[in-house]
């Protein structure tokens, strides 16, 4: 395999990489102990060029790889983990747009994506429906040439903000199978300010405090049938090849926290003198940190080659899994020795390690937990129930 990157790679890693520390990381205490959402920031992402890569030119886009991508995406998480999975959300909701919706969705909800007036969101998770997602309960009923949506969605990012223009739903189609199980289902985009869509008041949480994550409820919430933008029966199969992107992404920004918690370890670890000595001199204390280094690079080569290899083909489903179980596990190991490096300081909030540590432990869980990441890798391995 080749591991050079090319030279545009190079430069949009660099770029953000600037942009991140130079804007972002400085901002990112503070927005996690307001909880106030960035949308300066978020302009200024798309100002860099970020939103863009993931679309074609024509529309504003820079047509960029997935790699690419990835390295955008973990070098935000190193500023914050917080504004990473809002951007990543956001934009890979109006990448389905990009690929499957109407002109008018399109003008409306991803040209504002690209120059960060817009963001979306995707729908999957419910109150009774986390992993086991054929218990799915939203409903979608066709009548005519319009869906009707009911039910209720939760854990979801990025729905109530002043810019949040749509949410791609799966939802269970209504229809006669005995067994609900065997229900099919589908994937309908509803546009923020429809009649029978709201959002409940933000979640309070233990980390990616400033990124919006809310309840979504629909209440014969009409929309047009061609918003439903999967096929019918086929929902949860492509909102599964969605869900591809969001667990690269996810992992990219698991590195790119995991990067951040070694880079204040490594600082600590030189400026606090214990014995007359910088603890860094000690050898525990180099255990730790030759830890976290070797474990954020393996998961940034998993997590490359997942990048990498779903460019060329997408039927890479263990690759994808292994990165995100790989990467956020060692995220979360990386940020919890990143605290004790730092000792008692790493427990008090102004120091950045708290945050990181507070940050991580949503990783192992969303976008399929890890556990939910082993079954998928044991039956790509041929072991099946």
């Amino acid at each position: 395999m080749n591991f050079n990157l090319t030279e545009e790679q190079k430069a949009i890693r660099e770029t953000v990489r600037k942009f991140a520390q130079a804007e972002v990381a400085p901002r990112a205490e503070e927005l996690d102990r307001t909880g106030e959402f960035p949308y300066d920031l978020v302009k200024r992402c798309a100002e860099v060029g970020i939103q863009g890569l993931l679309f074609p030119e024509e529309l504003g886009g820079t047509n960029a790889d997935v790699l690419s991508w990835v390295l955008a995406i973990e070098e935000l998480a190193r500023g914050d983990a917080s504004l990473a999975v809002t951007i990543f959300v956001g934009a890979g909701a109006g990448a389905v747009i990009q690929q499957r919706g109407t002109p008018e969705m399109i003008r409306d909800w991803v040209l504002p994506i690209i120059i960060g007036e817009g963001i979306g969101s995707f729908a999957i998770t419910e109150p009774d429906a986390g992993s086991d997602n054929r218990s799915i309960r939203t409903t979608a009923e066709i009548r005519g040439d319009r869906i009707v949506v009911n039910g209720v969605k939760s854990f979801i990012t990025n729905p109530g903000t002043k810019i949040s223009k749509f949410i791609n739903t799966v939802c269970a189609l209504k229809s006669d199978v005995d067994n609900p199980r065997d229900r099919p289902f589908c994937i309908v985009s509803i546009p923020t300010g429809t009649t029978g869509y709201t959002v409940s008041e933000k979640y309070r949480k233990m980390g990616w405090r400033s990124s919006d994550t809310r309840e979504c409820r629909f209440d014969d919430c009409v929309v047009p049938l061609n918003h439903m933008i999967s096929q019918p029966g086929k929902g949860l199969e492509e909102g599964w090849g969605v869900l591809n992107l969001g667990r690269i992404s996810l992992a990219a920004t698991s590195v790119g926290l995991a990067q951040a918690s070694l880079d204040a370890s490594l600082k600590f670890a030189r400026q606090r003198v214990q014995f007359g000595r910088p603890i860094g001199s000690f050898q525990r204390v180099q255990d730790m940190v030759v830890e976290m280094a070797v474990e954020i690079e393996a998961a940034r080569l998993l997590t490359l080659q997942a990048a990498f290899l779903w460019e060329q083909d997408h039927d890479v489903q263990k690759e994808i899994s292994m990165a995100k179980l790989y990467a956020t596990e060692a995220a979360k190991k990386v940020a919890d020795l990143g605290v004790q490096v730092h000792g008692g300081f790493g427990f008090m909030d102004e120091y950045a390690v708290s945050r990181y540590y507070r940050d991580v432990r949503i990783h192992t869980i969303g976008d399929g937990t890890s556990q939910i990441q082993r079954m998928i890798i044991a039956r790509t391995l041929g072991l099946r129930v």
